[in-house]
């Protein structure tokens, strides 16, 4: 027969690295959520810039185009467009608007609050301009 050795009573050494690893584990998967939320947020906030700045370039001088063949933005519509365009989106992030007759430059900020380390409070800003363009 063949006889098994007796080993020693077990010394508690793998708590200790549970216990040393599990913060660094913590941490690393919290910066990995928070990190893709962040990337997200900055993400939106450049889509919903020129999502809205193509919205309100698209409101054009109607009288300019039919009388004159000029493709010119109509100021009041545009940030009247851009406005609409954030409450029909069903979210509302921080923008401003400034439109011009040849441009509209749309400013958003995005603010991510982290779920897991919540001191990575942050806010992202993107603008895009749009001109009023067709082929």
């Amino acid at each position: 027969m063949m006889r098994l050795l007796r080993r020693g009573a077990d010394q508690g050494s793998m708590a200790v690295y549970v216990v040393v690893l599990t913060p660094f584990l913590l941490m690393m998967a919290g910066l990995v959520v928070d990190g893709g939320g962040a990337l997200v947020a900055r993400q939106r906030a450049a889509d919903e810039a020129g999502q809205a700045a193509r919205t309100g370039a698209n409101q054009l001088d109607l009288a300019q185009l039919r009388d004159n063949d000029v493709r010119v933005i109509d100021v009041g519509l545009a940030k009247s467009a851009v406005d609409n365009y954030f409450t029909l989106a069903g979210n509302s992030p921080t923008h401003s608007t400034d439109a011009t007759p040849n441009k509209v430059t749309v400013s958003v900020t995005v603010t991510y609050a982290p779920k897991v380390i919540p001191w990575i409070n942050k806010s992202y800003t993107a603008s895009a301009t749009a001109l009023p363009i067709s082929k």
